[in-house]
């Protein structure tokens, strides 16, 4: 079962990375809390795709060893794409809105406009805001 909590715990380490990664924005960026959720729910994901596969391969009377690495190596797997499908659902959204909540701190205030104005799914808003200037 090591192998399995290593793998959990790897995957949930990883998660957050991945959504930051996903939506566009730095790490720094995205809440705590918002890290907080996605390292435990990858954690916990992970965890329990581990655990039901070693319940499985334990009762296949296989050696104990090569169980906990069998079962270890599934609940990486499974932890890694649920963590990158859940990163990438909602990205563009996800991503536009930790970057407008940035807005309103004088310190990234700068950084967060040039990655709005940089952003391709945005090309039409840069459009509506260059068509209402006077």
């Amino acid at each position: 079962m090591n192998a399995v909590f290593s793998a959990a715990l790897l995957v949930a380490a990883l998660a957050p990375w991945f959504e930051a990664r996903a939506w566009g924005v730095p790490l720094g960026y995205v809440p705590l809390a918002r890290m907080g959720r996605t390292f435990l729910s990858a954690g916990a994901v992970t965890l329990l795709a581990g655990g039901l596969a070693w319940l499985l391969l334990s009762q296949a009377s296989v050696d104990l060893r090569a169980t906990a690495l069998a079962a270890g190596g599934v609940a990486l797997c499974f932890g890694a794409l649920v963590a990158l499908a859940s990163a990438r659902r909602d990205r563009a959204l996800r991503g536009l809105h930790v970057l407008t909540t940035q807005l309103g701190l004088p310190d990234r205030r700068d950084v967060a406009a040039a990655r709005i104005e940089a952003r391709p799914e945005r090309g039409w808003l840069r459009a509506m805001h260059a068509s209402t200037r006077c």
